[in-house]
C-alpha cells in the first residue's frame, strides 16, 4: 500500500538491467490481473503502464489518476476499507552516493515499467502481496498530473544567523536546523499551518502562516506550486515570486 506521507523532452529511458534483451518483450499486464492472481506472475517479467508516484528513493505505479485520486480521499476521510489495488511498489536500486532517488524525477509522469514480480517482496510498508522489481522505465511523453505535485515552500535565511525551522499543518511538518545566513531552505509540502524560526539555543524569534490568505494569492507561484518567504531578525514574511528568481532552490527536477 502507498505510504502518502513529494524539463524532460521527448521520451526518457531508463534502464537498470539491460544485459536481458527479453525486458523489451514482456507481457503488457493489467493491474487488475496482478492484483487478481499475483502467484500466477511471480518471477515472471511484465510490463505494466500508469503514473509515476516519485519521491525520497522510493517509486510506486498507480494505474490511473483516478486510482491516485480515490486513495488519498479514502485514507484522508480515515477510513479502514480503502482500495489499496490501485498502486504497485517498485523495488530498484539507487547508487550509494547518490544525492536523491534514481527515479525521483519522474514524479507525476505517465510511464511504463518492465520488471519482474516477486510475492516474496511485500511493498514498501509489508502490507502488499507482491511488488515489482525494476529493469527498465520509459517516461511517456506528455505533461505531469499538476494535482499530485504538492505546494512546497521555499525560505531564505536572510536573519544574519545560523537557524532552526519547524513547520506544521495537519499531522504533517519538518524541522530542519543549522540553516546558515543566506541558505535557502526547501520545507517539502506545505500546508494551512504555521512555520516557527528559532536560534540554534531554541529561542522563537519569528512565526508566520505557511499559506497565507486569498488576499495574498499574488504570492503563489503557480507554475511552481510554491511560495517563498524571507526570515528575517524579527519576522516571516511571503516574497513574490519574481524576487524569488535567482534563488539556489536545490533539487526541483521532480517538479519542473
Amino acid at each position: 500500500m502507498r505510504n502518502l506521507t513529494g524539463p524532460i523532452i521527448g521520451l526518457i529511458v531508463c534502464t537498470i538491467c539491460s544485459s536481458n534483451g527479453s525486458a523489451a518483450n514482456a507481457p503488457r499486464v493489467t493491474f487488475s490481473e496482478l492484483f487478481k492472481h499475483p502467484a500466477n506472475y511471480d518471477r515472471k517479467r511484465v510490463t505494466i503502464t500508469g503514473i509515476a508516484d516519485a519521491g525520497g528513493g522510493l517509486l510506486w505505479i498507480w494505474r490511473d489518476v483516478k486510482a491516485w485520486r480515490d486513495l488519498k480521499a479514502c485514507l484522508n476521510s480515515r477510513r479502514r476499507d480503502c482500495d489499496d489495488t490501485g498502486a504497485i511498489f517498485v523495488v530498484y536500486d539507487t547508487p550509494p552516493r547518490a544525492r536523491v532517488g534514481l527515479y525521483d524525477h519522474v514524479n507525476a509522469r505517465h510511464v511504463r515499467a518492465t520488471g519482474v514480480i516477486d510475492t516474496r517482496i511485500h511493498g514498501h510498508l509489508g502490507t502488499d502481496p507482491f511488488s515489482l522489481v525494476l529493469e527498465r522505465l520509459e517516461v511517456i511523453p506528455g505533461p505531469r498530473e499538476r494535482e499530485f505535485i504538492p505546494i512546497i515552500g521555499f525560505f531564505k535565511n536572510d536573519s544574519g544567523m545560523t537557524i532552526q525551522l519547524e513547520t506544521k499543518f495537519g499531522n504533517q511538518g519538518m524541522f530542519t536546523k543549522g540553516i546558515k545566513p543566506g541558505e535557502v531552505e526547501s520545507a517539502g509540502e506545505i500546508g494551512k499551518g504555521t512555520v516557527v524560526a528559532k536560534t540554534m539555543a531554541g529561542h522563537v524569534f519569528a512565526k508566520a502562516q505557511m499559506i497565507p490568505g486569498r488576499l495574498f494569492d499574488s504570492y503563489y507561484d503557480r507554475p511552481a506550486k510554491a511560495y517563498y518567504f524571507r526570515i528575517t531578525n524579527q519576522s516571516i514574511e511571503p516574497v513574490y515570486p519574481k524576487d524569488a528568481i535567482g534563488w539556489n532552490k536545490g533539487y526541483t527536477l521532480d517538479r519542473d
